[in-house]
């Protein structure tokens, strides 16, 4: 039930079930940064994916083993537990930023620009052979800029920001 476009950045769960998608390349160190635009869904789920984990085959509730996502209804998730805070709920064209900075071991959570929080990974993620950026959950349309797009296949103006050697499009 999954089919995606725009070179793979867009993915839309045409099930009623928790299904999510992750990024294809994996990372083990350093930092990243990816953001995603929630189109539609009944729910929505932003975040990572380790390497032994199939998030095709489900992505959500108590169920979300090594997993780590920032959910449409302000609820941060670590392996199927919410973090104890609600956090801002996000809705269509909101842009949910995700920084990953596997060195220091933390995720932090955006929401058009404004921090949601700063989080310590588990182990499962810092020993991971590799961590993906994911996204999804019932009946989801979600698209993807990992720098190459900041209008998101157009659907919202481009910003053109880069980081300070001038690289990708945020």
């Amino acid at each position: 039930n999954m089919t995606y476009s725009e070179g793979n950045l867009k993915q839309v769960n045409g099930a009623s079930t928790g299904n999510c998608t992750a990024s294809t390349i994996g990372v083990s160190s350093g930092k990243w940064y990816a953001e995603f635009i929630w189109e539609s869904s009944t729910y929505s789920q932003i975040g990572l994916a380790i390497d032994n984990v199939n998030p095709v085959a489900y992505c959500g509730g108590s169920g979300s083993t090594s997993l780590g996502y920032f959910s449409g209804n302000g609820i941060i998730y670590f392996n199927g537990a919410g973090t104890g805070t609600t956090y801002a709920t996000y809705a269509v064209d909101d842009v949910i930023g995700v920084a990953l900075d596997l060195d220091g071991g933390t995720v932090k959570f955006y929401k058009n620009n404004s921090l949601q929080g700063t989080f310590t990974l588990q182990s499962a993620f810092t020993s991971a052979s590799s961590v993906h950026f994911a996204c999804g959950e019932e009946s989801s349309a979600n698209v993807a800029n990992f720098g190459s797009d900041s209008s998101f296949a157009g659907n919202l103006t481009a910003q053109g920001n880069q980081d300070s050697n001038e690289i990708g499009d945020f």
